[in-house]
Parts: structure tokens; C-alpha cells; sequence
């Protein structure tokens, strides 16, 4: 390495030292994925955005970061968020206007994440759901513990025409070390989704791992942001992995299957 006889090092030497030990985002994430599938930009319905402003804030956030069709998916639980399609569609229909004019080659829908309770039954029943596309619906679980009767209740929604995605696997703890449940979710047709900052251990090392583990052996087809306010989208515009990381999202086709928007 060249030095001056000050002792500087060169700097363009210096430089290309740096960038073959550093490891900087090849890519902002939304032009890796193009598609957000999962996230909370609907203004007063759920712990996502508060007003019109933060939710047109959020939109042009993704907007930068690469994202070119973003659908957002509001809570659906009836003892916190007791949304319905009114509901979800009067919040969306609020703001999408002003984001179709300000930003008219993104593409902007809704759906919603369907939290597995009690009640959840009787809107599969009803064929009430709100898809991500065509027949593909959102679902959550409890953090705490797997939901009662899940297989029967992914079995119904699969008689009456759905196909589920169950949304941010890598973050229930209880299959951590229960890896042959969630192949026989898989096995039942489930697909899963990531929450992308989980990737960068935005929420802890066992999250991360868990995610890790589940992106190499190939088991997700959704790459989704869950974004909710302005420090998640702050997080997400430095969004740091590592570069193999970053080369299997560079190569999956994630969400490709979303095909409309309302």
C-alpha cells in the first residue's frame, strides 16, 4: 500500500481495499422486491399509521426505497382492531386519491391481516375475506402460542377457496424448536411470509436465526416490510444484511404471484 511521506496512506488505494472488506447493500430493498405485501400505511384503524399525513409519508418512503405496488393490510381483530371491508376500504379510499397523483406508476391496494381467533371461523364461512390477490389471504398467530384447532381452520378456508399465507413465521417463538410444524403447514399448502427487518435482527437474534434458516432452505414465497410508522421506515431506508443474505433476495421472485390491484 502506496504512503506519502507524511505517512498518509493513499487514498485511492485506501479505497479499494475498503470496498473489497466492506460489505455495503448492494441494492435499497424495495428494488430487490418491488412488491410490499404486508404492512400497516392505512391512517386510524390499527397500530399503523395515525393520520392521512403519516400514512402519505410511509407511501413515499417505500416509494424511495424502490417499491413499485404496495397493498396494505390492516389488523382484522376483532378485541383490538375491529375492522371490516368498510372500514379498511373507507381508510384506503381516504388517501389513495392524493398517492395516485403524486405517485402515478405505483401501484397501491388493499387487503387485510386476518389474526386466527374465535371469530375467524365465521368469516371464512361468511367468504368474507379481503385477499392479497385472487384467493391469497394474510393470517396471523398469536405470539404466545400456536391457535387451537389451526389445521381444521386452515382446512375450512381451503374448502371455501382460499390458500393461506401465514404472515412473519420466523417470529413465533414456539416453533423455534419445532421445525416439523411448520412443514406440515407447508405440507398443507401454507405458504409463508418474511418480515423483512427480521433479516437484519430488528427483532433479536433468535428471530434472525429463525428467519436465516427458513430463507436458505427456500420455504418463503412473500417478502413483506410489516411497516407501521416512521421508525420502522427509517430502519428499513438503512437496512443492513449480510451480502449472502442479500443475494438470495436478489435472486428470489418474490410476491410475483400478486397479479391485480383494487
Amino acid at each position: 500500500m502506496t504512503s506519502f511521506p507524511n505517512g498518509q496512506t493513499d487514498l485511492f488505494t485506501l479505497s479499494f481495499f475498503t470496498s473489497l472488506f466492506s460489505s455495503p447493500q448492494s441494492r435499497p430493498i424495495g428494488e430487490m422486491i418491488r412488491t410490499d405485501m404486508h404492512a400497516h400505511w392505512l391512517p386510524g384503524i390499527d397500530d399503523g399509521a395515525k393520520t392521512p399525513e403519516e400514512s402519505l409519508a410511509l407511501v413515499h418512503g417505500l416509494y424511495k426505497l424502490g417499491y413499485r405496488r404496495l397493498i396494505a393490510t390492516p389488523h382484522f381483530y376483532p378485541d383490538l382492531y375491529p375492522n371490516t371491508p368498510d372500514t379498511i376500504r373507507q381508510a384506503f379510499d381516504s388517501v389513495a386519491p392524493q398517492i395516485r397523483h403524486e405517485l402515478p406508476d405505483l401501484e397501491i391496494s388493499y387487503a387485510a391481516e386476518y389474526y386466527i381467533d374465535d371469530a375467524f371461523p365465521a368469516l371464512v364461512e361468511r367468504k368474507e375475506l379481503l385477499p392479497i390477490t385472487e384467493n391469497k389471504v394474510l393470517i396471523e398467530f398469536s405470539f404466545f402460542a400456536e391457535p387451537p384447532h389451526v389445521e381444521d381452520t386452515i382446512f375450512r378456508m381451503q374448502l371455501k377457496g382460499y390458500l393461506p399465507i401465514l404472515a412473519h413465521v420466523e417470529r413465533y417463538p414456539y416453533y423455534f424448536q419445532q421445525p416439523q410444524r411448520l412443514e406440515r403447514f407447508r405440507d398443507m399448502g401454507v405458504t409463508f411470509q418474511c418480515n423483512l427487518p427480521a433479516l437484519a435482527g430488528h427483532y433479536g437474534p433468535e428471530v434472525k436465526k429463525q428467519a436465516l434458516r427458513l430463507l436458505k432452505n427456500g420455504h418463503y414465497s412473500w417478502m413483506g416490510t410489516d411497516l407501521h410508522n416512521l421508525d420502522h421506515l427509517n430502519k428499513l431506508k438503512n437496512f443492513n444484511i449480510d451480502p449472502s443474505v442479500s443475494k438470495l433476495l436478489e435472486k428470489g421472485s418474490w410476491n410475483d404471484i400478486v397479479k391485480s390491484s383494487k
